[in-house]
Order: C-alpha cells, then structure tokens, then sequence
C-alpha cells in the first residue's frame, strides 16, 4: 500500500516514528474512498492538490482518525458535471487490536452471522487454508464457577450503548429500550445484563468523551433527510471480535415508519389511519428501529429463511397473530 521511512526510533528501540503527512493527504487508491469501478465510471483523472487537505486529526488511546477532504477531476462526476470534479470527504481510522486476540469461533452456515474471512500460512496441509470465524462481542463471566454451574451472571465487560447527546428527548427512553431488549436473548446465553444503554455523559461529567473513541458504541443521531438507519461494527480481523460499533439513525427515517405502519397496518388498525402518529406509538416503532440495528451490530445478518417458517394467510388471522406475539 505505501511505504514509510523511519524518522527515528524510541529510546529503547522498540518503537519507531513515520510521516503520515504525504500518506494522508494523496491519492492512495486502496483507502480513497473510490474504487476502480468509480473511477472507470466517473472517468476520474487524477487528484486536485490545490483543493485537498488533511481537515482534522483525533487521537485516541486506542484509535487515531483523520479525516481528508478531498477533490478529483473527473470528465463526468455522478453530479454538478459542469464543474469536472469530484469533491468528498473522507475518513481514516487507525486502531489498536487487542493485545490478546479473542479465541476465534469457525463460521457455521447454518446458524446466520456476519463474518470475517482469513487466509492461514501456517497450516501444515501444505496449502494456505481459509478460513471464516463469525462476528461477536467477547462476553466473559465474572464468576466462571457460577456461569458453569448454569447461574445468570455478569459479564466482565458488558456492551454498554450510549446515546448520542442529539438525539430527540421524547424518543430517549423508546431507543434505550430497544437496546435492552437484547438482554433477555443473552440471558438464554447465562449473562445478565450484557447490554446496557446509556446517556452519554455531558462535558462537565467526562470532558475526554467521544463517539469517535473506540472505547464508546454510541446510537448516533444524524440530522438529516435520509431515510434509513445501519448497525455496522468495527473488528478485529484475527478473531472477529467485535470491538465497537456505531447504531446510525436519520431523522426522516421516522417518516418511513410513519408510512409503513400507516401502509401496513392501516386496514386493521383504526389508530394508524393519521399521518398525525401518536408518539407512544411512534417511539415503539423507534424501539423496533433500534433493536434491529442492534441486531446488526451484534453480529446477525438479516433472517431471509424466517421468512419461510410460517403461511402468509396465518398473518392475517388475528387470533394467531395475538398468540404468536402478544403471549
């Protein structure tokens, strides 16, 4: 990818420093944020120096991030072609692995999980070996002898959300919720509470926070006309332990929801027949949102099989709907 010269070494030798500067701010294909399939598609030249730059940069103890603003020339850009360039910004994170990497666990296609894939020198079949290990958070017991015994214990260090400091007050306590309904799932797993949500603490409280610390998950909200909202995650590439990640919500994705219960539920549901939604019942859809993307972020994909798991028609019978999701 790129090649550095040692500046100078630390007092004992064990480590060693580099100039970024040229690194982070030319155009290195792998991390620019276009691939080639964009850069054949725009027919994009080459980088404009005169208007690209290093915008910021934020240390962490365990992340570094940078982000780049950057501007190419292209002869047709996906927008403005009039002006022959395209204009981004990008960013770079930097993150320190565990120093003990989490025991791995193989990747099984019957059970549904996100996943990394690994390519293993070391094997001794004379062939390198690939191999998949799914994505999880590393829950480990407090008490290893009560957790075997088949007793409800803590983890050592459980996922804690917390939510961003933007977000709306009247839909605080529907994504808090969303998120701690994960942890009747765990408890099936032995874990209490594994998942816990939280308000961000304010600059009085902790003046050093920061979503952008790998240290915080945080429910972020985003101000803004897009409708939609993601749960992905950050890695590790040796292991698949899941270190952070970050739940994104869209403000206008409330008015997707808005729709779909009107659109989807409307025949049978008096109260949904309003583009004036309730807002109780606007935050349960929240609270669903959440819960989904949190799905994600703990390692689950989407569920296409349950799909087949029951008839359509039994959707529409009200009584087994009841039964099947009401107890």
């Amino acid at each position: 990818m790129y090649a550095f010269d040692i500046e100078t070494f630390s007092a004992d030798s064990t480590a060693v420093v580099i100039n970024v500067t040229k690194f982070l701010s030319t155009d290195v294909p792998s991390i620019s944020g276009l691939s080639s399939r964009l850069r054949k598609q725009y027919k994009v030249r080459s980088l404009d120096k005169n208007r690209s730059f290093i915008n910021s940069v934020k240390s962490f103890p365990e992340n570094i991030e940078v982000k780049q603003d950057f501007t190419f020339t292209a002869s047709e850009p996906p927008s403005n072609s009039s002006v022959g360039s395209i204009s981004m910004q990008v960013n770079q994170s930097m993150i320190l692995l565990p120093e003990v990497p989490m025991q791995p666990r193989l990747f099984d296609p019957r059970v549904g999980f996100f996943t990394v894939d690994q390519i293993d020198y070391s094997s001794k079949a004379l062939k390198a070996d690939e191999k998949t290990y799914i994505r999880r958070w590393r829950l480990e017991p407090k008490d290893p002898e009560a957790y075997a015994r088949g007793e409800l214990v803590e983890p050592i260090k459980p996922i804690i959300y917390y939510l961003d400091p933007g977000t709306p007050e009247n839909l605080k306590e529907y994504i808090k919720q969303g998120i701690e309904d994960w942890q009747k799932p765990f408890e099936t797993a032995g874990f209490k509470n594994a998942i816990i949500a939280r308000d961000a603490p304010t600059p009085e409280e902790d003046p050093e926070f920061s979503p952008e610390d790998i240290r915080y998950s945080v429910v972020r909200y985003v101000a803004s006309t897009t409708r939609n909202a993601v749960g992905p995650s950050v890695s590790d590439p040796r292991s698949g332990e899941i270190i952070e990640s970050d739940i994104i919500w869209y403000h206008n994705h409330l008015r997707s929801y808005r729709n779909r219960y009107l659109l989807e539920t409307g025949a049978a549901n008096p109260s949904a027949r309003t583009l004036d939604t309730d807002t109780e019942e606007m935050g349960e859809m929240m609270r669903q949102v959440i819960a989904h993307e949190v799905g994600h972020a703990l390692g689950f994909p989407h569920n296409m099989a349950a799909s087949y798991a029951y008839d359509v028609e039994d959707y529409r019978r009200r009584l087994y709907s009841r039964k099947r999701y009401r107890g």
